[in-house]
């Protein structure tokens, strides 16, 4: 008889249940433009040339970016996209 147990869990209102889908949401942009402002953030961990010559991959945070913001935001929702966490969220 499982529609009496059903009866008595507390669901959320819609203002509840917004607020938090647009606080996750919030989380996963936030983290998906964190992890975009790194400059080797698309690269292979195991890649020869940043293992033969670290000094040419250098993350110097004082570096301008030089993408523009269509480029960015393609950045973004390609970490949205591939992160687990921020795939979860969103559906």
């Amino acid at each position: 008889m499982p529609v009496p147990i059903l009866d008595r869990i507390p669901l959320p209102n819609l203002r509840a249940y917004t607020a938090g889908s647009v606080l996750a949401l919030s989380i996963c942009v936030y983290l998906a433009t964190q992890t975009v402002k790194d400059p080797n953030w698309d690269s292979v961990h195991s890649d020869i040339k940043s293992v033969s010559n670290p000094e040419l991959y250098n993350t110097n945070s004082s570096a301008s970016d030089a993408r523009t913001m269509r480029k960015f935001m393609s950045d973004v929702f390609t970490v949205l996209v591939r992160e687990p966490f921020c795939v979860w969220v969103s559906n």
